[in-house]
């Protein structure tokens, strides 16, 4: 076996890898935002009146709201987020949260003061104060795409009221502490020449164990962690681009409250074997590629170094993906001499020329094949490996 002949092997190997690897890679899901506020039902709303106060500007009667505890249920009744801590603004308004698309369950729901005394809860359906408020926990809501959602429990005063009467055991939470950190995922962009914000699934591992696994819009996110870990693995994902994973120390990621951290994903490279004879344009049939959309733009390159033989005896018949300038063959708009890799949009029809390396903007929608340009494929041997980059 020739050193050629294991360097194709080796280039095969390395493909089947890629695909493998872009078949398991996580397929980003949408998301949208969400925030909470609260809405204090009143003595006399509690004697029947049936009437809500809103908080004023965060302050209520029993003092300055500070923190907002929620515990969430997805549809399937997992725990997403488990009495979470939440900042509330001078309007009475959480900070915002992310969540994929999708139905949720509120489970629990308390109002902190800055002192972290729970000042205001929403009593589960079932309990002895249930019937005070309109719609007791846990209380159902929707995720919605790209948009902002909020959610407004009615909330019961705690003063000289036990956590029982709310349906809670306890009020006293376990805080699990946390901080934020701010990161961004970029690809370039060929319209714009440019790196751009996109979209991606991000995975995070703190000392081995995940403790994060959303997917991220194409902003800057704000994310927010369990902390006391030492190192953090970090994994960004896209489909169609290389995967990005990196371990970050404690003190370092804690570094990105303010200074984002940045991601950059290239585009992942797909490789493919083109055959002299079987895949010539006379006798053969084009390798496809896969179907693509217009405007899109395909990077071509292959090694100078691999070449195939439109006859074997015939060394002026020997080249690389540029073919030679013998035996010129013309077929439409297209003419070459042999041995020119070149790519069609229909099937063998037309053609266009690609050789050792050329950037295409796909004209229509359209299933792409790679062939061989030679007008005699019976004697033909020998195969070039095409590199592909796909920029959406």
């Amino acid at each position: 076996m020739n050193m050629k002949t294991i360097a194709k092997i080796l280039m095969l190997w390395v493909l089947g890898a890629v695909v493998a690897c872009q078949q398991n890679d996580p397929v980003p899901t949408a998301v949208g935002e969400l925030t909470f506020s609260y809405a204090v039902k009143s003595s006399a709303s509690a004697e029947g009146q049936g009437k809500t106060d809103k908080t004023a500007a965060g302050r209520t009667e029993n003092g300055v709201a500070d923190k907002i505890v929620v515990t969430i249920l997805t549809s399937l009744g997992d725990t997403i987020r488990n009495q979470e801590e939440l900042n509330v603004n001078t309007f009475g308004v959480s900070e915002k949260i992310q969540l994929p698309v999708g139905d949720y369950q509120l489970t629990e729901f308390l109002v902190k003061d800055s002192e972290g005394n729970e000042i205001y809860a929403t009593p589960l359906e079932g309990s002895p104060l249930a019937y005070l408020v309109n719609d007791p926990l846990p209380i159902d809501f929707n995720i919605s795409e790209n948009e902002s959602d909020q959610v407004v429990p009615e909330v019961l005063s705690t003063d000289d009221v036990l956590a029982a009467d709310f349906g809670y055991t306890d009020f006293s939470f376990v805080v699990v502490p946390t901080f934020d950190f701010l990161m961004a995922v970029t690809i370039f962009d060929v319209a714009s020449n440019s790196y751009e914000l996109t979209d991606a699934n991000v995975q995070i591992l703190g000392d081995g164990i995940e403790i994060y696994n959303q997917a991220i819009t194409n902003l800057t996110n704000q994310i927010r962690v369990n902390d006391g870990y030492t190192d953090y693995t970090i994994t960004t994902t896209k489909a169609g681009f290389t995967t990005d994973s990196r371990v970050i120390d404690h003190a370092t990621l804690q570094s990105h409250l303010n200074d984002p951290l940045l991601i950059q994903l290239d585009p992942q490279v797909y490789l493919f074997e083109v055959f002299a004879s079987g895949s010539s344009v006379t006798g053969g049939s084009g390798v496809f590629v896969g179907n693509f959309t217009s405007g899109q733009v395909i990077n071509f390159s292959a090694d100078p170094a691999d070449t195939w033989a439109m006859h074997p005896d015939d060394v002026t018949l020997v080249s690389n993906a540029d073919g030679t300038d013998l035996l010129p063959l013309t077929i439409g708009d297209l003419t070459s001499g042999v041995g020119l890799l070149v790519g069609s949009w229909d099937d063998g029809v037309t053609y266009f020329s690609i050789g050792l390396s050329k950037q295409v903007t796909v004209p229509v929608d359209a299933a792409l094949t790679l062939w061989c340009w030679d007008s005699d494929n019976a004697n033909n041997v020998g195969s070039i490996i095409t590199s592909v980059q796909i920029f959406n």
